[in-house]
């Protein structure tokens, strides 16, 4: 068993949740953090350029079978990926893939 944890764009989650479900994918959990590295990221606003400290992410986290894995993650990445890296530097997020050694469930 794997758990993935997805960094995405808050605006990608609930077609990436429809097609995770169509997947088979039956309990997820998902939550607001702030980013933060070295390289600032620029937005627009208004015709306007901010440089920005924090960007806004969306993390989801889900259990997944061994053989699901590489499905799973695929799916992520064909829909959340804007190609947004080339012009910001900051890309659309990141996928972790963690060995999970065992689940004990309270």
């Amino acid at each position: 068993m794997k758990k993935i944890e997805a960094y995405i764009r808050p605006f990608k989650l609930e077609e990436l949740k429809k097609e995770l479900l169509a997947l088979g994918v039956s309990e997820l959990r998902f939550f607001p953090v702030q980013e933060w590295s070295e390289v600032h990221v620029q937005e627009f606003y208004r015709g306007t350029v901010f440089e920005v400290d924090f960007v806004t992410r969306t993390v989801l986290m889900l259990l997944v079978e061994d053989a699901a894995v590489d499905r799973v993650v695929r799916v992520i990445q064909n829909l959340c990926s804007t190609g947004s890296r080339a012009e910001s530097g900051e890309g659309d997020g990141r996928v972790l893939v963690i060995p999970v050694e065992r689940e004990v469930r309270l």
